[in-house]
């Protein structure tokens, strides 16, 4: 554990971004490497890491970071600087994790950009990602016995408005049905937690 006294707002932005690089290290690098395009430069060959490196260049996330970062005023960039110099200040003051050092990885210092190119790829891949288990989670409820279609449609509209009896027994009588949504985000970092909670149903007043 530690603790780190914040006197003003430059101190806050530095402090946050050197406490994500003590928490986060690896993972933030990793998911720079990803934005960048360069996984497969710097680590193992995997099909993964391609499908990761073509996609990301060919969304052109590093020109949209630099595009997010043209629009800031001189306050928020600031901001953002602040943050960077903490991140990098922390990088500086430790070793290289052990991931790394077997990998000959040394990660380049970390600039304005990278803080936006990441942010913009990781709200891709978790929007899409959110998109496709909707997709899947409506077609498992068109497909239920006693599910109110009519509740579907008014809370889904537009989406289903095209929805009718016919269709629904096309979906009940196909298998493994694949969302339309863009498959090749699935293995991609999400904008997720590790902070989240589990609460058994004999614990909470509902039940569930």
């Amino acid at each position: 554990w530690y603790q780190r006294r914040v006197r003003a707002r430059t101190d806050f932005y530095k402090a946050l971004g050197w406490i994500s690089a003590h928490d986060r290290y690896v993972q933030l690098c990793l998911i720079r490497l990803a934005a960048q395009g360069k996984m497969t430069k710097h680590l193992p060959f995997s099909d993964v890491f391609f499908k990761t490196d073509v996609k990301s260049n060919f969304m052109n996330v590093q020109e949209k970071g630099k595009e997010i970062v043209s629009q800031f005023d001189s306050e928020k960039l600031q901001s953002y600087q602040n943050l960077v110099d903490g991140i990098n200040t922390y990088l500086d003051s430790q070793p290289r994790p052990i991931e790394f050092v077997l990998l000959n990885y040394y990660p380049e210092p970390w600039v304005v950009t990278d803080i936006a190119a990441n942010s913009f790829f990781l709200a891709y891949a978790g929007l899409n990602d959110v998109s496709l288990t909707t997709e899947k989670m409506l077609v498992e409820m068109l497909t239920e016995t006693n599910v109110d279609v009519e509740m579907l449609k008014t809370t889904f509209s537009p989406h289903l408005d095209g929805i009718d009896d016919e269709l629904i027994d096309i979906y009940k009588s196909l298998k493994n049905i694949r969302p339309l949504g863009d498959q090749d985000t699935s293995d991609l970092p999400k904008m997720t937690n590790s902070n989240n909670w589990v609460v058994s149903g004999t614990l909470s007043e509902s039940g569930l």
